[in-house]
């Protein structure tokens, strides 16, 4: 039987969008899903990570993220107890964009490795030795100390200790020796680059030599783990990016298209249609309106 979990249970149950849970597995544990997050940190023991399609062996050191909708469970390994850490959280009510733009290793963790899990054989996971493991738990209690005790301040301080975990966790990352782990850093930092400079052009061999790969094997590779070619990641960073330039009433459709790495405006309005179903003018009419309705509710 699969159980999911729900939002509404959830947030019934937890008012915050962070919980941490201590589990030891059983060999009978539930398959479920959830449409939240989940970091998992083994801290003893060694075990199966179950899903509707594969397993693998974890053990103590072991960090990995599971993401919404993929069912799951885990069982002990003969009489090893298994003991983990879960920490579940929503991604959208809380400031991971923070990350995105220059914290390496943190999309190599958190968005590339889940994504090439089942390709890899859970081979670029981050396995932590004994200290660092510890440095963790250390981290982790005081996120599960702020959120028993909820002292005034308590919320604010459990999302500013869940962070820092989040970049050491991500620092560490940058630290794994493994082929496949290197490969998803070098993706890591292309798209750190691609964003950062997509008002720049940029070809596919362009992005190839700066991640230090065939065309061939980055299209492949990039494909597998952001479900996008190259390319057409980059015309999103730029589309994003002008999203953000349509805002300034000063700036015209023309401007803005080079602003965002596109030399001709009606190949942009083009490729930002065919990405937020509206044209840039009716994007910026539409932002436009959001923008006046929030200034009378204030008045």
């Amino acid at each position: 039987m699969t159980k999911q979990i729900t939002v509404e249970e959830w947030l019934l149950n937890h008012a915050h969008p962070i919980h941490i849970a201590l589990s030891r597995e059983g060999t009978h544990a539930v398959g479920h899903y959830h449409k939240f997050h989940e970091l998992v940190i083994v801290l003893a023991g060694k075990g199966m990570h179950v899903t509707d399609t594969e397993h693998y062996s974890i053990a103590a050191g072991d960090v990995f993220v599971i993401r919404p909708g993929n069912i799951h469970y885990y069982i002990n390994a003969n009489a090893s107890k298994i003991e983990i850490f879960n920490i579940v959280y929503f991604k959208e009510y809380l400031p991971f964009s923070l990350f995105e733009d220059g914290l390496p290793g943190y999309q190599a963790l958190f968005e590339l490795e889940p994504a090439m899990r089942s390709a890899h054989g859970f081979s670029s996971r981050l396995h932590l030795d004994a200290d660092h493991l510890g440095k963790a738990v250390e981290m982790v209690e005081n996120i599960r100390q702020e959120e028993a005790g909820r002292l005034p301040g308590y919320w604010p301080m459990v999302v500013a200790r869940f962070l820092e975990l989040i970049v050491y966790l991500s620092r560490q990352y940058m630290n794994v020796d493994s082929p496949r782990s290197r490969e998803l850093v070098k993706l890591d930092a292309l798209l750190t680059h691609m964003k950062n400079n997509c008002d720049k052009a940029m070809t596919l061999e362009d992005l190839a030599s700066h991640a230090r790969m065939s065309k061939s094997s980055l299209n492949r590779i990039f494909l597998k783990a952001v479900g996008q070619s190259p390319v057409d990641r980059l015309i999103g960073f730029r589309v994003d990016r002008a999203k953000t330039l349509l805002g300034d009433l000063s700036l015209n459709i023309s401007e803005i298209a080079l602003r965002c790495g596109f030399g001709d405006s009606n190949y942009f309005s083009r490729r930002f249609h065919m990405l937020s179903g509206v044209s840039p003018r009716e994007y910026r009419k539409k932002i436009s309106r959001s923008a006046k309705g929030n200034a009378n509710f204030g008045t």
